[in-house]
């Protein structure tokens, strides 16, 4: 997953719309496999960002959910929160 994240700050650098678009199809082919954490908060919010679905975002959100249920509620998950946030323009 760090790697898929990695690669989605590379593209805002080189604007690479092939690597954007391997990195969705690759998250959009193991969408069933991703377990809550935050970097899969993250992960799911820059998804929306680029694509505006509506299913990364409701899932994104009730990871959140879930590792605020499991007692998660440090800083990453935090931040992933807030990453989420900025990636809908709250």
């Amino acid at each position: 997953m760090d790697v898929l994240l990695a690669l989605l700050d590379a593209y805002e650098v080189t604007r690479d719309e092939g690597m954007l678009q391997e990195v969705l199809d690759v998250v959009s082919g193991h969408w069933n496999d991703l377990t809550s954490s935050p970097e899969a908060v993250k992960l799911l919010a820059y998804c929306y960002y680029y694509v505006e679905e509506e299913e990364c975002m409701e899932r994104a959100w009730k990871m959140v959910e879930e590792l605020k249920e499991k007692g998660m509620e440090g800083e990453k998950v935090a931040e992933a929160e807030t990453i989420l946030r900025e990636m809908m323009n709250e």
